[in-house]
């Protein structure tokens, strides 16, 4: 009946207003500590600085590698809170799109959004796993990681990219443009053939990272927190969309 409706209708609401707050709590903790790591992290390069113009002393030698690898661990943990961020921004991203589906009673991408939801928990945790084994220089587990988060982000990339074909195919369909309806099932036909031959679980576990999305491409490398500077955090669309 009509309040079963409501009621129905009224607890979807909350599911999604609380997933939204929850994204907005986690963000908030991130750049929260960002910021308290940008500040520690002027500090040091500031001690660094007055070090290196002090007399080369072996005390003062001794304190500049210490400096040196405080910095970096905190670059390292800066570059964790940056990937972490882009993560958090796909899951709010597919959240909103899953709602868009939603209200426009759009059934079709309800397997790829359970699957895209599920690749993102694994890349929250790949992410993880990959800087304690950076901190760790375990260089095999490293690779190993990385790899794997290339692999979600293709798939993720390739499955954004269909509902989001799916969303103008809803719209097209609505207005009647029987060419761009028909261009459109033709490019998700295209895509879906491609996944199938791409996105197997094993399909790219033999690519080199020269092979890599930007996620993978753009991940530190493996190091002892004294390596050399770590690169820029990685927009991953899988980040343009673990």
């Amino acid at each position: 009946d009509d309040i079963a409706i409501e009621i129905r209708e009224t607890k979807e609401t909350r599911e999604r207003l609380q997933e939204r707050l929850g994204f907005l709590d986690k963000r908030l903790s991130l750049l929260t500590k960002r910021q308290s790591l940008d500040k520690e992290l002027s500090v040091v390069e500031q001690q660094i600085e007055a070090t290196e113009k002090r007399d080369t002393e072996k005390r003062n030698t001794e304190r500049g590698a210490d400096l040196e690898q405080k910095r970096e661990s905190i670059e390292l943990e800066l570059e964790e809170i940056s990937i972490n961020l882009e993560l958090l921004d796909k899951r709010s991203e597919l959240a909103e799109l899953r709602q868009t589906f939603a209200e426009k009673d759009i059934d079709s991408g309800n397997r790829d959004f359970r699957e895209m939801k599920t690749k993102l928990a694994e890349a929250d945790k790949l992410v993880e796993q990959f800087f304690n084994s950076v901190r760790k220089g375990d260089e095999n587990r490293v690779e190993q990681t990385e790899i794997r988060l290339e692999e979600l982000e293709h798939d993720y990339e390739m499955r954004h990219e269909v509902l989001q074909l799916k969303l103008e195919l809803h719209y097209a369909e609505e207005e009647g443009q029987d060419e761009l309806i028909q261009e459109l099932r033709l490019e998700i036909r295209e895509i879906e053939r491609e996944s199938g031959r791409d996105i197997r679980p094993d399909a790219k576990r033999n690519d080199t990272a020269e092979d890599s999305g930007s996620l993978g491409m753009n991940m530190p490398k493996p190091v002892i927190v004294d390596a050399t500077t770590l690169a820029a955090a990685a927009n991953w669309n899988y980040a343009q969309h673990i």
